[in-house]
């Protein structure tokens, strides 16, 4: 029987509410003042001996344990690959720990939902079978009859192709995809529909199998196979199986990077923001930096400039709350009026989009902020929470969250208009 423990980036927890087993200073903070302990991670780790760890992230409220964790490791994988594949304008690298095993088991379990159980063709010779008839071999091996000056071959030898389900490769994959559906099948959303297969063969005997079939191949997936297959029986063999682990302690550069592809970020906007730059005496030439905005996007005839926070904003004596300070308020106005000189007199609005459960709700006010004596002058900046379970289900789908938009830019309108006629 599986023991879980459930974990909230920014929620604050009693000693006795981790367990012993579990190394505090890999995956907590402590403060010595209130004696609590806040999480500084955000992933999973499952471990041999049947331990489950989900570390959510902040403001999610989990109803559903499983569902949850297939989303967060839908998410956090598709992060990674795109991470590798693509780092582009203001995209941060994230520290993103996977464990061997879950690279290995990963692997597998993708591998088998694509392309099935290895299987290995095998040639069937037979006498008037139903395969193709091998015309060389019949002629040089078998006798005619002669009938009206017509060849007749009442013996015609066949080659038909077909699976080896017996296939010693076939069954070895096929016993570790059973336990990987077993162990780590419910997290992928798959339940196991294969039973395993009694082989006798000891593992060391079944790597070195494969080990030879690898020699044999030149087919790329099989050789990719082949030596997954390997990685999982020396690990398991070794007892390096300890931990199925994928975590990050930066979420907050994924929280902004769903957003940016949720809510289609303008990276053209982006780039057409005005430059800092340095004239140095010591040098011919200016030097430019860049402004970095999270998130631009242009809806209808107003541009919204999005300040991904991710914070935790909870009225709960165990969550820690946070709001962005001066120096976040700011910036968050400067970006707004260095970008009005450049597109002209578009409507510009600044706006802070956290993380939240907030369910059916979908999008929630949080309140406003500014600069005192200049309200007028610079305007506010509007905070939002978004449900965080539905912007991760739309970045896992590549949805784009118009509907959300809609109701923000609305909102903000109506907001914008009643402080100008206060």
């Amino acid at each position: 029987m599986n023991k879980e423990y459930i974990f909230t980036e920014g929620c604050q927890y009693n000693k006795e509410e981790v367990p012993n087993h579990l190394p505090v200073s890999d995956y907590f903070s402590y403060n010595k003042i209130t004696k609590k302990l806040t999480p500084t991670m955000c992933g999973i780790i499952l471990t041999n001996d049947n331990n489950n760890y989900f570390f959510f992230p902040k403001g999610y409220l989990v109803n559903d344990n499983k569902k949850t964790a297939n989303l967060l490791l839908n998410v956090l994988k598709k992060y990674g690959y795109t991470q590798n594949k693509n780092i582009g304008f203001g995209e941060t690298e994230v520290n993103l720990e996977k464990s061997h095993f879950f690279s290995v088991v990963d692997w597998l379990i993708n591998d088998f939902f694509e392309n099935d159980i290895y299987k290995e063709m095998e040639d069937i010779h037979e006498v008037n079978g139903k395969g193709r008839p091998l015309w060389a071999k019949t002629i040089k091996s078998k006798s005619p009859f002669i009938s009206d000056k017509q060849v007749f071959y009442p013996e015609i030898l066949t080659n038909k192709r077909t699976f080896n389900d017996n296939y010693l490769i076939t069954q070895i994959h096929h016993n570790i995809i059973y336990e990987c559906l077993i162990r780590f099948g419910w997290i992928y959303g798959a339940s196991k529909n294969i039973n395993p297969i009694n082989l006798l063969i000891p593992i060391e005997q079944q790597t070195i199998v494969l080990k030879k079939k690898i020699r044999e191949t030149n087919v790329s997936r099989e050789i990719r196979l082949l030596k997954m297959l390997v990685e999982y029986l020396t690990e398991s063999q070794s007892g390096l199986t300890s931990k199925f682990q994928i975590l990050t302690s930066e979420f907050e550069y994924i929280w902004e990077t769903m957003l940016q592809e949720v809510f289609k970020n303008d990276n053209d906007l982006k780039t057409r923001l005005p430059r800092p730059y340095w004239l140095r005496n010591e040098f011919d030439g200016i030097s430019y930096t860049s402004q970095r905005p999270d998130i631009i996007v242009q809806f209808k005839d107003v541009t919204m400039i999005l300040d991904a926070k991710y914070y935790s904003i909870s009225n709960s004596e165990n969550v820690k709350t946070k709001y962005p300070g001066g120096p976040d308020i700011i910036k968050q106005i400067f970006y707004r009026l260095t970008l009005e000189k450049k597109i002209g007199d578009k409507k510009l609005q600044n706006i802070f989009i956290f993380p939240r459960s907030v369910r059916n709700e979908q999008i929630q006010y949080l309140g406003k902020s500014s600069i005192e004596y200049f309200e007028t002058d610079y305007g506010y900046i509007f905070a939002y929470a978004l449900d965080i379970d539905m912007v991760m289900r739309a970045y896992v789908k590549n949805h784009y969250l118009h509907e959300s938009l809609v109701r923000i830019c609305e909102e903000v309108k109506t907001l914008s208009e009643s402080n100008s006629n206060a």
